[in-house]
């Protein structure tokens, strides 16, 4: 009976004895002339464009051992180790990570994906599908673009934490604190984008020498392809757009007070879209409707917060600030790069299907031309008190 009771440890694996892979980054090969002498590099059987493939694992002997209280670079010892193998797809190019590691690589507890702006200007689907299809790896995986060499992104240490991975994976729960950051877009939700053909948007990343990592704006894919980006202003109101901001600031001058900004915190925003039909034309109607406090008013021998006319006037400038900056935004998409990242179809097709199976064949043409209509309504709740 003893030996029953034991058969469920036969094939367990000590947590060390696992190489986790938290983080991958995908890349255009800097060297352009890799050889069989080149450790990186992993001779072809067919052909086809090369990529520098990275990962990232955690060296768990060394996170073990770590003195209670230390984190992110403050020890010496190296916490994460970062390989990369150039090869014509991610599957060969995993099973050659073997060559370098004594462990096999184990991707259930995925966290990040990282890709180069040139490689995601291809289509993107191609250097998803291994990561759709492999059971393994988990929709909920994160995916970032950068402008810089997506391995870099991985080579930061973070000052407060140990794997760059992981700490890319968290960076979007402050989403709440600031709109210039997206939302949480993970592999499952990109997976649905291409699926239904819709276009949509990915995270930014940058970083610097200093260890620091920054995710704010975004890159706009049309086709599957990324077609340019979204800096973080127009992200913010993207994001007001497409009823997903749920934090952030908004800016006001008041015109007696030039040189004075008023700071606005948006405390809830709920936007909904809903086309009108009338015969052959068609507009978007936008209603906008916010919840604000006052956080800084730092103006001198300015009334006091108080003031019901000096609220009426900061609540009626806040409404054109974000009537035009949503204006602007759209038009600027429109213009430039003609992908309905603002779900615009998805309601056409959602509260007017008729009209919607009318269009949908030459939706990218009635996109660009499409009029919209903004209606916003602030009112401000909070202004605190000072003595």
């Amino acid at each position: 009976m003893l030996p029953i009771t034991l058969c469920g440890c036969w094939d367990s694996i000590e947590i060390e004895k696992r190489a986790y892979v938290l983080g991958i980054a995908i890349d255009v090969p800097k060297d352009k002339n890799l050889n069989s002498n080149s450790i990186e590099y992993m001779p072809p059987e067919a052909n086809g464009p090369l990529y520098a493939y990275t990962i990232q694992i955690p060296i768990i002997s060394n996170s073990m051992n770590r003195p209670t209280g230390q984190s992110g670079s403050s020890s010496s010892k190296e916490r994460q180790a970062n390989l990369t193998i150039v090869s014509t797809s991610f599957f060969e190019a995993n099973r050659e990570f073997s060559t370098q590691i004594d462990y096999a690589p184990y991707y259930p507890h995925l966290n990040s994906i990282v890709i180069n702006e040139s490689v995601a200007k291809e289509d993107i689907s191609k250097f998803l599908d291994m990561f759709l299809r492999d059971s393994e790896i988990r929709r909920r995986t994160r995916i970032f673009i950068t402008p810089d060499e997506a391995k870099t992104i991985l080579d930061v240490t973070p000052k407060i934490d140990d794997y760059s991975s992981q700490y890319l994976y968290f960076l979007p729960n402050n989403n709440h604190k600031t709109s210039r950051l997206l939302h949480k877009t993970d592999l499952g939700k990109v997976s649905e984008a291409m699926h239904e053909n819709r276009d949509f948007v990915l995270p930014k990343v940058i970083s610097d020498k200093n260890s620091i990592i920054k995710n704010a704006g975004c890159a706009v894919f049309k086709d599957n392809k990324m077609v340019g980006w979204l800096d973080e202003i127009r992200t913010n109101y993207l994001k007001i757009i497409t009823n997903y901001a749920n934090g952030g600031t908004v800016s006001i001058n008041l015109p007696e007070y030039k040189d004075y900004p008023v700071i606005l915190e948006i405390k809830k925003v709920k936007t909904k879209q809903r086309p009108i039909v009338n015969d052959d034309s068609i507009k978007m109607k936008i209603n906008i409707k916010s919840t604000l406090s006052i956080s800084e008013l730092n103006i001198p021998n300015c009334p006091s917060a108080m003031n019901s006319e000096l609220l009426e006037e900061i609540e009626k400038l806040t409404e054109n600030k974000i009537k035009e900056q949503v204006e602007e935004t759209i038009s600027y998409v429109q213009k430039t790069y003609g992908a309905d990242v603002f779900l615009f179809g998805v309601n056409i097709n959602r509260f007017a299907p008729n009209t919607w199976d009318k269009i949908k064949d030459d939706w990218d043409q009635h996109f660009r031309y499409l009029d919209f209509d903004i209606d916003v309504k602030v009112s401000i709740k909070q202004f605190g008190l000072m003595k």
